[in-house]
């Protein structure tokens, strides 16, 4: 079997997880930095927990949005995602919403983050403070180092090397320099750490108690079916610039600028099922699937994002994908294909994957 190499190394981005089974107390003053960082290194003892310090107050998750709303996170006004009062949420049902506190972050300005919302009753409901909230979004941009701790004390604006040194132990931790993502995927909770590519530090931290895209009655509102629909012209569309003529110069791109992406269409049949390794990081394993089009054209298909959807030898497919960066097939030859993220594949005509909604 072919070993894939990573042309190129950029940054990485992390979802891990560890964490405890009950409240601790934390600092009144959150800009004392060694006592948020120990209290949030308190609380990542067990896994089966979701749980931060958000601004000197901890919370686990899943918790009801009062929690929040008590403490002055209320909704964005000006958000372009549906109101609160216009949603009603179906039975089992996810959705993403921006909140904001005029309390002012750690460096001054105003905080913002994100809540996923959870309806766990079998009824449609309004969103009220009881409604659950299951994941946090906290970015760097809105908030400031200390402002957002996790596990093992890991925070906002934590240099890359010391998350791995945190989440090296656990089996199931991967990580992706190249892709900015360092990850640790279990059963019962998530934690994304998304680096910045060039500084190599945290830039954004998700926690998730679910896998919403896993999750049957996720709603992301900005993807509707006319959205979907115009993602899928925007990749054909990007795809006619290279296929099927130009493929080379696709590869010659890809390879050249380290953050060029290309949305691309690829209709084809899956072949061999590869091992990828991440350059000089060895420790940081994949997989994908090679795909190769009518005119013998080659591609490498993530695997990571597949949510557990297997694909067979000879299935014909179309993928509908992202591409920022190349595989080198072997290590000896100056083979090099375009390595696709994708975002819906259809196999044997059917829909068996679509990033935006769960079936």
């Amino acid at each position: 079997m072919k070993k894939l190499w990573l042309f190129l190394l950029v940054g990485m981005l992390t979802i891990s997880g560890c964490s405890s089974n009950g409240k601790k107390d934390v600092p009144k003053d959150p800009s004392n930095d060694s006592q948020v960082i120990e209290s949030a290194k308190q609380i990542s003892t067990e896994r089966e927990v979701v749980d931060a310090v958000l601004m000197g107050t901890y919370y686990q998750l899943p918790c009801s949005l009062k929690e929040f709303l008590d403490k002055g996170w209320k909704e964005d006004a000006d958000s372009e995602e549906s109101k609160i009062e216009t949603i009603e949420l179906k039975p089992d049902t996810v959705v993403e919403i921006s909140f904001v506190n005029e309390t002012e972050s750690l460096e001054g300005f105003k905080a913002q983050i994100e809540l996923y919302l959870m309806n766990d009753t079998s009824d449609t409901i309004k969103i009220t403070e009881e409604t659950q909230v299951v994941g946090i979004v906290a970015d760097n941009f809105f908030l400031a180092s200390k402002d957002f701790v996790t596990k093992g004390g890991i925070a906002l604006n934590a240099k890359t090397e010391d998350v791995n040194k945190a989440f090296k132990d656990f089996p199931s931790y991967t990580s992706d320099e190249y892709e900015g993502i360092l990850e640790d995927r279990n059963e019962i909770q998530i934690v994304n750490y998304s680096f910045d590519k060039k500084e190599k530090i945290v830039d954004k931290i998700t926690l998730l108690s679910i896998d919403p895209y896993d999750h049957k009655g996720y709603e992301d509102p900005e993807m509707t079916e006319e959205s979907i629909a115009n993602f899928k012209k925007e990749c054909e569309s990007e795809s006619a610039k290279y296929l099927p003529n130009r493929y080379s110069q696709l590869v010659t791109e890809l390879r050249g600028a380290a953050y060029k992406s290309v949305s691309l269409y690829v209709e084809g049949t899956v072949g061999e099922y590869i091992g990828v390794g991440y350059g000089e990081l060895q420790f940081a394993t994949s997989s994908a699937y090679v795909i190769k089009d009518d005119n013998g054209n080659e591609y490498a298909l993530k695997t990571s994002s597949l949510n557990n959807f297997v694909l067979s030898e000879g299935d014909t497919v179309q993928i509908w994908a992202t591409s920022h960066e190349v595989i080198q097939m072997d290590e000896e030859n100056e083979v090099f294909v375009p390595y696709l993220t994708p975002d819906i594949i259809n196999a044997n005509d059917s829909e068996i994957f679509n990033r935006y909604r769960s079936e």
